[in-house]
C-alpha cells in the first residue's frame, strides 16, 4: 500500500509540473519537435506595451524586458532536455530549428490571485530553417499568483511561459 501511495504521489506531482496553457494552436508537428536534438533560441521579444497605470518609465520597462529575457532563457534551459544554442535577433540562421517567442499580452494580477492572476501570453513559432516548415505555431500562457510585487509576478509568469515552451519542444505540446 505504501508503494502504491508513493507512486500515486509521484504521478500527481509529475502531472502538476508538466502542463502548459495553450490558447491557440495553428501547427503542431509532434514527431518533428520530439525528434529534434537541438534548437536555436532567439531572445524573446516583447511587443506588449505597459499600460500607463503600471507607471513604468522607458528605462524601467527596458530593464524589465532585459530581466524577462534572462528569466525566459534560464527557465527554458533548466526545463528543456535538448541542446539550446543562442542566436541573435538580427541573425539569419542557415540551418536547424529556430525557436521564437513574442510576449504579446501581460497582466500584473494581484497577490495570491486577488485582483486576477498575473500572466504572460506568448506567440511561439518553431520552424525548420532548411525547409521553411513550421513545426509549431501557437499562443501559450504562463501564469503567476504568489509573488507580492507585480514586477515579480510578471517575471514569474515569463518563467512559467518558458516552462510551457520547454514542454512543447520536448513533448510536442
Amino acid at each position: 500500500m505504501r508503494i502504491a501511495m508513493t507512486l500515486l504521489a509521484v504521478a500527481l506531482l509529475s502531472c502538476a509540473c508538466s502542463t502548459t496553457t495553450i490558447l491557440e494552436q495553428k501547427e503542431n508537428r509532434v514527431g518533428s519537435l520530439t525528434s529534434a536534438d537541438e534548437y536555436m533560441l532567439r531572445p524573446i521579444t516583447v511587443s506588449f506595451k505597459a499600460p500607463p497605470e503600471w507607471g513604468a518609465s522607458n528605462e524601467q520597462w527596458d530593464a524589465w524586458v532585459a530581466l524577462w529575457r534572462q528569466e525566459f532563457e534560464s527557465e527554458l534551459r533548466a526545463r528543456c532536455r535538448k541542446t539550446l544554442t543562442n542566436t541573435a535577433l538580427e541573425s539569419s540562421p542557415r540551418r536547424g530549428y529556430v525557436v521564437e517567442c513574442d510576449v504579446y499580452d501581460m497582466n500584473s494580477g494581484g497577490f495570491a490571485g486577488v485582483g486576477g492572476r498575473g500572466y504572460a501570453r506568448g506567440q511561439l513559432l518553431v520552424r525548420d530553417v532548411d525547409s521553411g516548415t513550421v513545426l509549431y505555431d501557437g499562443k501559450i500562457e504562463g501564469t503567476a499568483t504568489s509573488q507580492t510585487k507585480a514586477a515579480d509576478r510578471l517575471t514569474a509568469a515569463v518563467g512559467d511561459l518558458a516552462s510551457g515552451v520547454a514542454i512543447i519542444l520536448m513533448q510536442g505540446g
